[in-house]
């Protein structure tokens, strides 16, 4: 992993500076405003060092301040220039010090999935307070592939940590996931363990237990009980390592112990996971010890403790299936392009037309791409930005399907192998789950596209709902589809994509492939910022779209499809008539908690109110005098100052 800046490198690089100072003829009047600005840059290494490491300092610091301002001092500053320079040496040395211990703090955190630095004094992640065995335990549950479980895996954590709560519910949107909130305050233990009893037989396929479970391990009919509800190839993890049991100072919490490890023993095959299960990096940007174990028990002895989906990959169709198009725009992607290049070219799927383009770009995009002509059906480099060649490309395909790449994306090997075996069972449009990949090559916590499949009028009421979950580059549809010409937002800057989607869900299933077989690059600084970066104009702006543009999908939906897709938010549930669902469309943007949404509510009843003001009147109860009052009180209109309204003549 790539080190972060500490903040101590560009004081580092002034104290190269003034040793270079002492070198040859030096002049004592350039060497004392030196060091006159060390007192000022001691109290910045102080503000920037975590207070942990700064203790094992202090005492030096306040010293060599001392001696430093003695040096204000000419005469001193001579007769002790030889002390000055050795001091300069051993705070510069300490300073190279203290950059190292802080770096051997970066991680990775996998429970927040957030480059982080872990506290030197208890090991907790400053983002999120995850433990090193909180973080272990993630690292497990990532490395069988729980996200990726199917929703017949049942996941059961007894004496939940908020941690790895958090994990399953970001993480792993399909499995059936339940919690025992045992042993708190307010339960006794016979409460917990009669609840463990009114589970039925070999329900689970993975347990997890806490600190706070395991210490019950020794309570009767506890055991027992877990024995019997874990599945016969499951697996109970525990939060703590066994040899913190063992090794307890109090001779009555050591007696019991030994007792809990002779009893898990006698009923599980105890396997105890390390750094070559793991392996090296996940240890270190996790910051986990070399020694650290994690405990896994299981009914029978188990080879592979996998839990996710594994495709089976159809080699009759990667050989001999449809022609695929993969159309790639490029521009002033230098870093990137390669590796995108390579994705496609790799990829297991062998009947692919490959078409790019270069739209003018400005660095060395264009000579990385030609490197790599001989893999290519068409390929196109203009001399004039226009941005959007994402349609010439696809009129010049000719494919059964066409994939989307993005320059700056990756893809899995297997991505279009398991898409269009999907598409060629099952037709509609196919997506897969994606990660956010960074510079550094690091994937991001975050899990937008982790969602669960629904039908088309489930997806509609979700993305009315919630942000964009669809990765458009990791999206393969039929040619013709592709071809079909947009509806909705082709003004928008930040959400074209979220209402093609929009547009494709009011006539075609959408399914997601719950796998992350794509990499969607994100840059958030720099040249190449992503457009949908989190800046106050693009969040701005992605509120006006929202809510405008929804006024004019919902205007132009069918009412079958409307009352489907919304029918839980209507206002009467029993509203069928032309005349009711208008109003029902009305409603549902005047009650959006959005802005944007409750501005479009008044536009639309402005356009709309003399087809459905009876039906308001009569049905909903609702007059001329409540849109006036709502007029004033919804959407951007109690936002308006007065001298918004002044027409100067």
């Amino acid at each position: 992993m790539k080190k972060r800046d500490t903040g101590l490198e560009g004081i580092i690089e002034y104290f190269g500076k003034v040793k270079n100072e002492f070198e040859g003829e030096f002049e004592l009047e350039s060497i004392a405003e030196k060091i006159a600005a060390i007192p000022t840059l001691i109290d910045a290494v102080k503000k920037l060092v975590f207070p942990e490491i700064l203790e094992d300092y202090l005492e030096y610091f306040d010293f060599i301040v001392v001696f430093f301002d003695s040096c204000k001092n000419e005469t001193f500053l001579k007769e002790n220039i030889q002390d000055v320079y050795d001091s300069v040496n051993l705070l510069a040395s300490g300073l190279e010090e203290i950059k190292e211990r802080i770096e051997g703090l970066q991680g990775f955190c996998p429970c927040c999935g957030k480059e982080v630095y872990y506290s030197a004094k208890d090991g907790q992640c400053k983002n999120c307070t995850s433990s090193r065995r909180d973080r272990l335990v993630s690292l497990f549950l990532k490395k069988i592939s729980l996200s990726t479980a199917t929703e017949e895996t049942s996941v059961l954590q007894i004496a939940p940590t908020p941690v790895i709560d958090a994990y399953i519910n970001l993480w792993c949107p399909l499995i059936k996931y339940e919690s025992l909130n045992a042993f708190q305050t307010d339960l006794t233990f016979k409460e917990d363990t009669e609840k463990l009893k009114q589970k039925e037989d070999k329900s689970y396929d993975l347990i997890i237990l806490s600190k706070l479970a395991i210490d019950k391990l020794s309570e009767g009919g506890f055991l027992e009980n877990l024995k019997r509800i874990l599945k016969d190839d499951g697996e109970i993890v525990i939060l703590a390592e066994l040899g913190d049991l063992e090794d307890s100072d109090n001779p009555e919490i050591s007696s019991i112990s030994e007792k809990i490890i002779a009893s898990l023993n006698a009923n599980f095959y105890l396997t105890e996971l390390g750094i070559e299960y793991f392996g090296q990096e996940d240890f270190e940007k996790s910051g986990l010890a070399c020694s650290s174990l994690l405990t896994v028990l299981t009914k029978t002895k188990l080879e592979d403790f996998y839990k996710g989906f594994r495709p089976v990959i159809n080699k009759d169709l990667i050989e001999n299936g449809p022609l695929v198009s993969v159309i790639m725009p490029a521009y002033n992607h230098e870093k990137y392009v390669r590796r995108a290049i390579e994705s496609v070219i790799n990829q297991s799927y062998k009947n692919i037309e490959f078409i790019v383009c270069d739209d003018a770009s400005t660095d060395k995009t264009t000579e990385i791409m030609k490197e790599y002509s001989k893999y290519y059906k068409k390929e196109f480099y203009f001399k004039e930005n226009l941005r959007g060649r994402i349609p010439f490309l696809a009129k010049e395909a000719s494919g059964k399907y066409i994939a989307l790449m993005h320059s700056d994306d990756v893809w899995d090997k297997d991505k279009l192998a398991i898409q269009i075996d999907y598409l060629e069972k099952n037709g509609g449009i196919s997506l897969t789950w994606a990660y956010y990949l960074r510079d550094d090559g690091e994937t991001t916590g975050d899990a937008v596209f982790f969602e669960k499949n629904r039908s088309r009028t489930q997806w509609l009421k979700y993305l009315w709902e919630n942000s964009n979950c669809f990765c458009n580059p990791s999206s393969v549809m039929k040619r013709e589809i592709f071809l079909e010409e947009q509806k909705h937002g082709l003004a928008c800057r930040q959400l074209p994509d979220f209402f093609k989607w929009v547009d494709y869900l009011c006539k075609y299933d959408l399914h997601l492939i719950c796998l992350p077989l794509t990499y969607l690059g994100v840059h958030y600084t720099g040249d190449n910022k992503n457009e949908s970066a989190p800046t106050d104009d693009n969040i701005y702006r992605t509120s006006v779209e929202e809510g405008f543009v929804w006024m004019q999908v919902l205007e132009d939906m069918e009412d079958t499809l409307f009352a489907a897709a919304f029918k839980d938010l209507f206002r009467r549930k029993e509203a069928t008539s032309r005349e009711e669902l208008m109003c029902e469309r009305y409603f549902l943007l005047l009650d959006s908690e959005k802005t944007a949404q409750q501005t479009s509510a008044i536009f639309y009843m402005h356009r709309h109110y003399s087809e459905i003001i009876d039906c308001l009147k009569e049905k909903y109860n609702y007059i001329k005098a409540d849109f006036m009052q709502d007029e004033l009180k919804k959407g951007f209109m109690q936002f308006l100052d007065k001298k918004d309204t002044i027409v100067k003549k």
